[in-house]
């Protein structure tokens, strides 16, 4: 099957830095989330609740960051938001749904954005996370486009196909696509074929990046999608 592959900025050490994103990313109370969970693994910590446990030590103590959020260009949220999340798929880390109409070849983002929320009002609704009925809560909302940038104040972190980068301010783009041109370039695309579990990549027109580019490409998708590679 064929599906997009995007890239992502963000700042880490006050300096800008760039990878490629094949699923999902989180910015926020996502990217907390993941943190303690990688932290909890690194401790050696294993079992199928350990996201879960991770995502209710989080909630007792996040809380909503100033954000503004812009879609192509284009201001679509200046408030106090909770959590974002930015997929190309729609499944992330411990079977969430939170871009449960993410399609992974339509050549947009989905952007789920959860504005302020109570940490008790987060838990009663928890079940939404998983069940693909986000958008029924008044406080979530959802865009699409082909590019997507968002700034905080204070920064915020960010998460990208399970892996925690850096920092706000973050963008969303495919490759070779500018902010300022009015027409972004066609995003990556990349065929996998499936055998007994594991994900073998049998063409890509990664010849669209230049040379040198290719190796920060199969760093920034291994271990995320591919368990082998031909």
């Amino acid at each position: 099957f064929l599906q997009d592959v995007g890239v992502v900025s963000y700042h880490k050490a006050t300096y800008k830095q760039e990878r490629y994103m094949a699923n999902v990313a989180g910015v926020g109370f996502d990217a907390v989330v993941n943190r303690r969970y990688n932290h909890l693994k690194e401790e050696g910590k294993r079992g199928k609740w350990l996201y879960l446990w991770s995502t209710l030590k989080a909630l007792l103590r996040y809380s909503s960051t100033g954000v503004k959020v812009y879609v192509d260009d284009e201001l679509v949220v200046n408030d106090l938001v909770y959590s974002a999340t930015i997929g190309i798929g729609r499944y992330n880390g411990g079977g969430m749904l939170q871009t449960p109409d993410a399609v992974a070849d339509d050549g947009l983002f989905d952007l789920t954005v959860i504005r302020k929320m109570s940490w008790l009002s987060v838990l009663f609704h928890f079940k939404v996370l998983f069940n693909g009925k986000i958008y029924r809560l008044s406080k979530t909302s959802l865009n699409r486009g082909r590019r997507i940038r968002i700034e905080s104040s204070p920064e915020i972190a960010l998460e990208v196909d399970g892996e925690a980068l850096g920092y706000s301010p973050s963008g969303w783009s495919w490759p070779n696509a500018s902010w300022k041109k009015e027409a972004p370039a066609s995003p990556l695309r990349i065929e996998f074929w499936k055998i007994k579990n594991k994900t073998i990549v049998l063409q890509t027109n990664l010849n669209k990046i230049k040379n040198e580019k290719k190796s920060t490409f199969i760093t920034g998708l291994r271990g995320v999608v591919f368990y082998g590679l031909r």
